[in-house]
């Protein structure tokens, strides 16, 4: 498994998230650009189905 590069890495939590909640139910998308230079951190009440056709690798989880 390879080490997460943070230099690489932006997360972005989406309204009407915020840092402090809702926690209960919230969705992570986490995404691989098509170059494999940057990753990117959705958090938010829903995926971010807008980044779905842009990226390599998609993973999400709740």
């Amino acid at each position: 498994m390879e080490k997460l590069q943070t230099d690489q890495f932006t997360v972005m939590i989406a309204p009407p998230a915020t840092s402090y909640g809702p926690v209960d139910g919230r969705k992570y998308t986490l995404s691989t650009s098509d170059t494999g230079n940057s990753q990117h951190l959705t958090i938010g009440t829903k995926y971010n189905v807008s980044i779905y056709k842009n990226c390599e690798d998609i993973f999400t989880a709740e």
